[in-house]
């Protein structure tokens, strides 16, 4: 589908439906395609909408006007064009730098942001010599091949996805493939990305040779501190095509879990993952038909809104109080808490290391503002104070959303706790 935007016409891919609209950035010398494992695993549940920058795949390619505002006007103009009411922004590597500098201006529908291997705000640090090198890095398909193999993967590609990324680094346009080592990359916004203020993730690729779990760490959640890190192991530059699975699973987890109390189609995606990991759990321990038996749990789920239970209050009420007492008698005793990346298992572990959390330097006070029952899974949407013990730092109120998988054997009882609470910075 072509849009036109910013005074150029640019090349869309559009797939499903859905509240909630991913719109998909890529990295230098990639297309919309770059994307398709991702989109087509997301669309069922999201409207995906996967951009190609100017210069690049489908795009007009002008002779000049590659900086970071122009891509940033292009994807803003597209997000207008198609009249997004909510949206969250996927960016990879330079299309995660042009996020960063979208999502600084903090614009009234933008839901989150997901970086996915991004170039840092800072200006990238490599000698003028050796990016004349990379400046020719897509200028035949021997160099391409080479920079396939000695800096955008870990893994190996597929033949067909091998042979796509050298058709999109080739199919550039001459402008494009050079002004981001020259110019584009070395631009600086750090002091931008301060202001951005929605939920963040950073998806790292823990062998990525180009922007590293060590830079990402130190360039960019210095400066996002409210931003998580999953990080895919084994994994290099290309994740989305390295790792499509993974990345899908994080980016629907992510989306769904601060999304699903008023989007639908989240709630089914964020469902259907937890009965999926269920079914396995049932196909290794009791046989094919239990996991059929669970599979088809989730064409039933109806979710009612209602007041929260006493049993959720009294939970909040001590992690409130700082007590951590008989209100964690919820969880059986080997339950599971995912809050962002953590991963605690066993109720005793979760009380502990939520203390220890609570204990680092702040006072919270947390508010159920919506709560929806189906049963066997509980969603409930909230806003928590945290008053940090410095006087000197503001009070801030993010936003939590958690999701609450009952125990099978006893439906009073939670096996599983899903969450995620931001975005969180003191300043």
């Amino acid at each position: 589908m072509k849009v036109a935007s910013n005074g150029l016409t640019i090349n869309v891919e559009e797939k499903g439906e859905g509240d909630l609209s991913l719109v998909f950035l890529h990295y230098w010398g990639g297309s919309s395609r770059t994307w398709k494992y991702v989109t087509a695993k997301l669309a069922p549940a999201f409207h995906t909408v996967a951009i190609d920058h100017r210069g690049w795949g489908q795009s007009d390619a002008p002779a000049e006007g590659y900086a970071l505002a122009n891509l940033a006007a292009d994807a803003e103009g597209v997000i207008q064009a198609l009249n997004l009411k909510r949206y969250m922004l996927v960016g990879h590597s330079m299309g995660g730098k042009v996020a960063q500098l979208i999502a600084s201006r903090q614009p009234d529908r933008l839901a989150g942001l997901i970086l996915v291997a991004p170039s840092p705000p800072s200006p990238l640090s490599m000698p003028a010599q050796a990016r004349e090198v990379m400046a020719g890095a897509y200028s035949s398909r021997e160099a391409v091949e080479a920079a396939i193999d000695n800096m955008l993967t870990a893994k190996p590609l597929s033949e067909e996805d091998r042979e796509h990324v050298i058709e999109d680094s080739l199919r550039g346009a001459a402008p494009a493939k050079i002004a981001w080592p020259r110019a584009t990359s070395l631009e600086d916004i750090t002091q931008q990305v301060g202001s951005i203020n929605v939920p963040t993730a950073v998806i790292a690729g823990e062998l990525d040779r180009i922007d590293t779990v060590e830079v990402l760490k130190n360039e960019l959640l210095s400066r996002v501190p409210h931003a998580v890190l999953p990080v895919l192991p084994s994994t290099g530059h290309l994740s989305m095509l390295e790792s499509p699975e993974e990345v899908s699973r994080l980016i629907g987890d992510f989306a769904a879990t601060y999304t699903a109390t008023t989007d639908v189609r989240a709630r089914e995606h964020l469902s259907s993952r937890l009965l999926a990991q269920d079914a396995v759990k049932h196909k290794e321990n009791r046989g094919e038909k239990d996991m059929q038996d669970t599979l088809t749990k989730k064409e039933q789920v109806t979710f009612v809104k209602k007041e929260p239970p006493q049993w959720l209050l009294n939970m909040w009420k001590e992690i409130d109080d700082k007590t951590f007492g008989k209100g964690f008698d919820c969880f059986t005793e080997d339950a599971v808490c995912n809050l962002g990346v953590a991963d605690w298992k066993g109720r005793e572990a979760i009380r502990t290391n939520l203390k220890a959390f609570i204990d680092t330097g702040f006072t919270a006070k947390h508010h159920v503002t919506e709560y929806w029952d189906a049963g066997f899974l509980k969603v409930f949407r909230g806003v928590v104070d945290m008053k940090p013990d410095d006087r000197s730092k503001p009070t801030v109120h993010p936003t939590m959303s958690h999701f609450f998988y009952m125990d099978e054997k006893d439906q009073t009882k939670v096996r599983r706790w899903v969450g995620a609470v931001g975005p969180v910075s003191f300043g």
